[in-house]
C-alpha cells in the first residue's frame, strides 16, 4: 500500500502537484455538477432530463482515474491527463468570446505547463 506520508509530499514537486490537482479538481466538477442536477431534477419531479445529470456525473468518475493514476506515478496517468488537458484548451479556443472561457484556457494551460516540465517529468521518472 502506498502511504502518503509528510515526506513523501515534500519530495512532491509543485509543479506535480498543479497538474494533479488541477485534474481532481477538473473531474470533481463534472461530478459535482451531474450529482446536483440530478438531486434537483428528481426534487422538481422533472424525470426526462434525468439522463445528462447521471451522464456527466459518469464521466467526471472516468476522468477522476486519472489524477489518481498519475498521483501514483502511471505513466497513462500522465498520458490521460495530457489529453484531457490539450481537449480543454482545443475547446475553450473554440469558444473565446466569453471570458469563462478565456479563464478555463489560462488554467489548463498552466496545468499542462506544470504536467511537461522538468521537475514533474523527473519525478515521474524517479519511481
Amino acid at each position: 500500500m502506498n502511504c502518503m506520508t509528510a515526506e513523501t509530499i515534500d519530495k512532491q514537486p509543485l509543479t506535480f502537484r498543479i497538474a494533479h490537482w488541477f485534474g481532481f479538481g477538473f473531474a470533481g466538477v463534472f461530478i459535482l455538477y451531474g450529482v446536483v442536477s440530478a438531486i434537483l431534477a428528481v426534487l422538481d419531479r422533472n424525470y426526462a432530463n434525468l439522463g445528462v445529470p447521471i451522464l456527466m456525473a459518469v464521466v467526471g468518475g472516468i476522468l477522476m482515474i486519472f489524477p489518481y493514476a498519475f498521483k501514483g506515478k502511471k505513466i497513462w496517468g500522465w498520458g490521460g491527463l495530457m489529453v484531457i488537458y490539450l481537449g480543454t484548451i482545443l475547446f475553450a479556443l473554440m469558444d473565446l468570446a466569453r471570458w469563462e472561457s478565456l479563464v478555463l484556457l489560462i488554467l489548463a494551460f498552466i496545468a499542462l505547463v506544470a504536467l511537461v516540465v522538468p521537475p514533474t517529468r523527473e519525478y515521474l521518472k524517479s519511481r
